[in-house]
């Protein structure tokens, strides 16, 4: 009579027992399964327009890689240092590591930035202690070729895998190296000597960021 109810009792506590192990068994499954995605973004940022592509290991991590450009733009300056008129090249490859704490939308960022940025021109530079204008080349660019960059962001998805990404940030640029130079070496070293001149490459020496901002509309794959 025992030997029934005994076997009954088993069956029941297998039963139970298999019940609560299931869920545990297919949590771990969903929790190791990666959440890879393509994704592609075009858009426009401080350093011209953008084209992202961006590769998502799992709910937190995704790298990312961003090629800005396209701003190549005359320009001319007149003030009391000089006249100069030149041209302005923004833009860069940018290799960036995407962090979601939250696994949400909002990201952190951080990676390196491969600068095309720069500026050249040409003119006079009026020079104190000299009588007459000075011809001279002016160049200016970030102190790194590669720099530091961190960011914030926000993806907002739109549906249909499409999604609009915000990201604001700086580029640690080292500061900025600025010089005016002369064919002449007499003229080269008034150039080296004034003190307005000097004072501008110092002042530019000193900035140490550079602010980056985008929009962005991607797709996911």
């Amino acid at each position: 009579m025992m030997r029934p109810v005994f076997t009954a009792a088993f069956v029941l506590m297998a039963s139970n027992a298999s019940a609560q192990e299931q869920p545990v068994t297919t949590n771990s499954v969903l929790n190791a399964s990666p959440m890879e995605e393509v994704v592609v973004g075009f858009g426009a940022s401080t350093l011209g327009a953008n084209i992202e592509t961006a590769y998502r290991i799992n709910p937190n991590y995704r790298v990312r890689g961003i090629l800005m450009g396209g701003i190549d733009a005359d320009f001319e300056e007149t003030d009391e240092d000089g006249d100069f008129s030149g041209n302005v090249t923004l833009g860069g490859v940018a290799i960036m590591g995407d962090f979601y704490p939250l696994q949400s939308g909002w990201r952190v960022s951080g990676g390196l930035l491969f600068s095309n940025t720069e500026l050249s021109g040409t003119g006079t530079a009026d020079v104190e202690g000299v009588a007459t204008s000075v011809d001279a080349d002016v160049a200016a660019q970030f102190s790194g070729d590669i720099t530091p960059m961190l960011t914030t962001g926000y993806d907002l998805g739109l549906g249909g895998g499409w999604s609009l990404n915000t990201e604001a940030g700086v580029i640690f640029t080292g500061g900025i190296d600025v010089t005016f130079t002369a064919e002449d070496p007499a003229l080269q070293a008034e150039l080296d000597n004034d003190p307005e001149l000097q004072e501008i490459v110092e002042d530019a020496s000193e900035i140490p960021v550079y602010p980056y901002a985008s929009v962005t509309v991607s797709f996911r794959f």
